[in-house]
């Protein structure tokens, strides 16, 4: 019985490593690509520091959407 107990024991502990290693991968990858999407101000207070930052006021912003639907320039045609 006590040899099943540390087989479970030492397995289990092998799953949370393996996840954990996961985890932190993932972490990595996610702060990465919200560095590349968000200002160095924005990401480095808000997402890794848990804060709420206080922006800047900007005079002018520039959005762009991506829309990748099926048949676009038929429907974009059809619109105009």
């Amino acid at each position: 019985m006590f040899k099943m107990l540390e087989k479970y024991s030492t397995d289990l502990e092998e799953i949370v490593r393996v996840r954990t290693i996961a985890l932190e991968e993932e972490r990595k990858k996610t702060e990465n690509l919200l560095s590349q999407m968000l200002p160095a101000f924005v990401a480095s207070t808000a997402l890794f520091l848990s804060l709420h930052p206080i922006l800047p006021s900007v005079d002018l912003l520039n959005l762009m959407f991506s829309c990748r639907l099926f048949r676009w320039p038929r429907l974009a045609e059809s619109v105009l």
